[in-house]
């Protein structure tokens, strides 16, 4: 899929990553979730750190070798400078894939994602301490990556769902929540990434 967004030609006679690379320089922005992120990633465009649109990392086969359907917890990188998770500390998100554990390419790419602190959100705890124990890592990513951003944070990629947590009532315990007054706000849900995104872009 990501070769066929890359090299297929557009009406305007570009490939369409050039558009894309058009479309990033331009000052807007990229999100993909989950087969989203795959693309991305395959495609280049995260974490793309020499700008060359050539893969540095890959999402692989769980180390659970199985699919996994469930709520995981994931910790935002204070120091990360994407706007999509502005004032987002902790979320707890469903996680549906096979294949989402992040491998890097090498030791310099390692070290320039961390550096330029382009993971964007790892798995941990409820209390939200990052851990590479499973279950609460799904898949065995390193670092327990569930996200990256590129160095611009216009381009945000991430394996859990937020989409799928919009509204307190899709939480699996929301019964159970509101009968204990603990109703979860708008802001402490998936739906705040895409809230970010488009506070973001009118005040721009």
């Amino acid at each position: 899929m990501s070769n066929k967004v890359k090299y297929k030609k557009m009406q305007s006679g570009n490939t369409f990553i050039e558009e894309i690379d058009k479309f990033i320089k331009e000052g807007k922005y990229i999100m993909g979730v989950c087969n989203g992120f795959q693309i991305l990633v395959q495609l280049g465009l995260l974490p793309n750190l020499k700008n060359d649109f050539e893969p540095e990392t890959a999402l692989v086969q769980n180390n659970s070798n199985k699919y996994e359907d469930r709520w995981v917890y994931c910790k935002v990188n204070p120091k990360v400078k994407t706007p999509f998770l502005k004032g987002i500390d902790l979320l707890p998100v469903p996680v549906r894939h096979g294949e989402g554990k992040l491998v890097i390419k090498d030791d310099v790419t390692r070290k320039q994602i961390l550096d330029n602190n382009l993971i964007a959100l790892s798995y941990a705890g409820k209390n939200g301490n990052v851990t590479d124990e499973y279950p609460k890592n799904p898949n065995g990513s390193e670092f327990s990556a569930a996200g990256l951003t590129d160095r611009t944070g216009q381009v945000f990629g991430l394996m859990p769902h937020p989409e799928a947590f919009l509204s307190f009532y899709n939480h699996p315990s929301w019964t159970k929540l509101k009968r204990e007054g603990k109703e979860i706000k708008r802001d402490n849900t998936g739906q705040a990434i895409f809230d970010n995104i488009v506070i973001h872009i009118e005040k721009k």
